[in-house]
């Protein structure tokens, strides 16, 4: 079969994915062309210089494809105008809410709006996330189909012999506790008060589904020690405050922390 591949980048997060799937399709006996397309280096006009510089390149190739793959929202105009059978969009992520944590308010309406449009051109949509799947399905009411990445354990033989870090979350710390806890828990805090620590705020960003969140900045603890059994923690951005009760269960050498909101 006859493949296009359309991405920002062929490198890390979702090019990175697009690079393994072109290599192992082309393995396969399939040829595969990857569209490398150049865009502004400049923040606001990186995605929309490449969805225009993508979308003229797709209008002059005369070649035609059994299937044409885009890679993220940007890269969706350029599959419009490509001649294939199929046309296949994937993302990692909401567009918009990524957009929005990272731009203006303007910004992120026009994002929201192309979003809606883009969508719709695909035969297929996919998505490695099952969490991704489920937002699209309950803010926008779009069926995604979930298709985990790929992973080539050949490139496991390459590395050596490893040796596990213990207590790997004692090295970590200073990443994911605010000053303030860092005072409370004391100069040699505990295994289990720096894993319930940490399984809290794990809780707690994955409750709020809610991109950018800082665990240290954003995500405070009140004092707690290795023994209670239950604990309360907010969330604080520059628009909001939330208040959650944790609830701590050791099963064993595991933690698990149950972040309910009050």
């Amino acid at each position: 079969m006859k493949f296009l591949f359309i991405s920002p980048r062929f490198s890390g997060g979702i090019g990175g994915h697009a690079a393994m799937l072109a290599e192992k399709l082309s393995q396969s006996g399939h040829y595969v062309k990857k569209m490398e397309t150049t865009h502004i280096p400049i923040k606001n006009f990186k995605n929309p210089s490449f969805a225009v510089l993508s979308s003229i390149k797709s209008l002059v190739d005369r070649d035609s494809y059994d299937v044409v793959h885009a890679f993220n929202i940007p890269s969706a105009y350029a599959m419009k105008y490509a001649k294939a059978k199929k046309k296949v969009l994937s993302v990692h992520g909401v567009f918009s809410e990524q957009v929005d944590s990272l731009h203006s308010k303007s910004v992120s309406s026009i994002a929201k709006s192309a979003e809606s449009q883009v969508l719709q051109w695909p035969d297929k949509l996919t998505t490695d996330s099952k969490a991704t799947q489920k937002l699209y399905k309950d803010k926008f009411q779009i069926n995604f189909e979930y298709l985990p990445s790929p992973l080539d354990i050949s490139m496991f033989k390459k590395i050596g012999s490893v040796e596990k870090i213990k207590n790997k979350v004692h090295s970590i710390k200073l990443k994911f506790l605010s000053s303030n806890e860092i005072d409370f828990f004391g100069s040699n805090p505990s295994t289990r008060q720096l894993i319930r620590a940490w399984t809290a705020k794990e809780a707690i960003y994955k409750a709020l589904r809610k991109p950018g969140i800082s665990f240290s900045e954003n995500i405070i603890l009140d004092e707690f020690n290795a023994k209670v059994q239950s604990a309360n923690a907010k969330f604080i951005s520059s628009d909001q405050e939330k208040i959650f009760k944790l609830y701590f269960y050791d099963l064993d050498d595991y933690c698990l922390t149950i972040a309910q909101e009050v």
